[in-house]
């Protein structure tokens, strides 16, 4: 069990464009750096201000990127699954966590030390260049993010969030395709700006028009181009 395990970690790490390009004895080695956590549903990976010294890689479950105001609203950054990448920004410069991590679900998670993962960094200057690509992607989430919430309606973005939900393992999205929604309607509407009220309503007039059928935690897809269709449509 523990050998089939360290097999799925290195397969995750040699699809994740950060790492392909290094033989299997390099991941091997960033492996050997690597200290593994499991967190249950709704567990702190860490908090807004805790000390930054670790990148953490995804490798069962979800993660939440959050922020949360003085006055206990709260923001969805980013949602984080198998194979992605998280704390980057303070492994690269040693600072504070900028934002809150929250695991969805059983979530399995390995992290590695600042105080490893530079010295290899510097001997391997394509991670490193990759490293900064994975940053820029980030960037560019954060204002797609920003222009959805500037130029989408709410029924828009909320279609948007489901067929990137529905594709998240690159299988093709077609009727009948049913997808576990580990997200309450709350971290929903976080995720796309939005208030709990106006998500269930919005889902509740989808099953109504016969796009979608939802019942407890799963939803199905009745009529995915027209949720498509949906993600696309400008205010």
């Amino acid at each position: 069990m523990q050998k089939q395990l360290h097999i799925n970690k290195r397969e995750i790490l040699s699809r994740h464009f950060l790492f392909r390009q290094l033989m299997p004895t390099e991941i091997d080695h960033i492996l050997a750096l690597a200290v593994e956590r499991h967190f249950q549903n709704g567990q702190s990976l860490f908090i807004k201000g805790d000390e930054g010294s670790s990148m953490m890689i995804v490798i069962e479950g979800k993660v939440i990127i959050s922020a949360t105001s003085e006055d206990g609203k709260e923001i969805t950054l980013n949602y984080i699954g198998p194979g992605g990448i998280l704390g980057e920004i303070a492994l690269l410069d040693g600072k504070c966590r900028s934002a809150n991590a929250t695991a969805v679900g059983a979530c399995t998670v390995i992290y590695i030390h600042r105080s490893e993962f530079i010295p290899f960094l510097r001997l391997n200057s394509d991670v490193a260049i990759q490293l900064l690509m994975v940053l820029c992607e980030k960037l560019r989430n954060t204002s797609d993010m920003l222009e959805n919430v500037g130029l989408l309606s709410v029924p828009a973005r909320l279609a948007k969030l489901i067929v990137k939900l529905a594709t998240s393992n690159n299988a093709p999205i077609s009727p009948g395709c049913t997808l576990r929604l580990n997200l309450s309607q709350q971290k929903m509407g976080n995720l796309i700006g939005a208030s709990r009220e106006t998500v269930n309503r919005t889902l509740a007039q989808w099953q109504m028009d016969g796009l979608i059928c939802l019942q407890q935690q799963q939803l199905t897809l009745i009529k995915p181009k027209e949720l498509i269709w949906l993600s696309e449509t400008v205010l």
